[in-house]
């Protein structure tokens, strides 16, 4: 059974694939921890608004595919940065789903790729260990 800090690990794991995926964002870090709850963070530079969608919806798309569908809910603040974002690219609705559609095909199509699958189990096994990760660890990991 995947436990709560398991999913979280996936969940900030998917954050950090797509945001070294994503060329105009820039990955600082990911955590973990357990103070008073289960919370993560993944520190984020960038200022691609389609991109930092991406980044947003990551987490929780990351947590139901690696998860077997286990979620927690850690995407509250998640969502509500991905509405923000949206309301950056339009105020049209229509256009705002068309945006997050294509945003989370995209997210989709950078998690399930092979090579991302195997450095997401990497990255949530070692956040399990030692809940923080610099992206230099990251980095060292895709090697």
């Amino acid at each position: 059974m995947i436990m709560i800090r398991e999913a979280l690990a996936f969940h900030e794991a998917g954050h950090a694939i797509v945001a070294l995926a994503m060329r105009k964002l820039k990955l600082l870090g990911v955590t973990i921890n357990e103070n008073g709850g289960f919370t993560g963070v993944s520190w984020l530079a960038g200022r691609d608004n389609f991109e930092k969608l991406c980044f947003f919806i990551a987490g929780n798309i990351s947590e139901n595919l690696f998860s077997n569908g286990y979620s927690e809910h850690h995407s509250t603040a998640d969502r509500a940065q991905a509405q923000e974002v949206l309301l950056l690219l339009s105020r049209d609705r229509n256009i705002q789903c068309q945006y997050f559609l294509f945003a989370a095909k995209t997210v989709q199509d950078i998690l399930n790729n092979p090579l991302n699958v195997a450095l997401i189990y990497k990255i949530a096994a070692v956040l399990m260990a030692k809940n923080v990760l610099s992206v230099e660890e990251i980095n060292a990991m895709m090697i």
